[in-house]
């Protein structure tokens, strides 16, 4: 059990690391329908989530936070 643990944290962290490496790879397999949006949103929401992921994975906090007591 230990070492299949071990392993799945090992495979976690190949996949974000090719994911961080090479964020375009997320806007390829995206589909996400985006009518009524600037030309730019879907590349500011893939630097937003790549910038969140690293936080999260130094447990720093996150950037662009949906504050629910305010509605957004």
């Amino acid at each position: 059990m230990e070492n299949q643990n071990i392993e799945n944290q090992e495979n976690q962290k190949i996949v974000v690391e090719k994911i961080l490496d090479n964020p375009q790879r997320i806007r390829e397999r995206l589909s996400i329908p985006l009518t009524g949006l600037t030309p730019y949103y879907l590349d500011r929401l893939i630097d937003i989530f790549c910038e969140n992921l690293k936080r999260f994975l130094n447990k720093e906090e996150l950037v662009n936070v949906v504050d629910k007591t305010r509605g957004y």
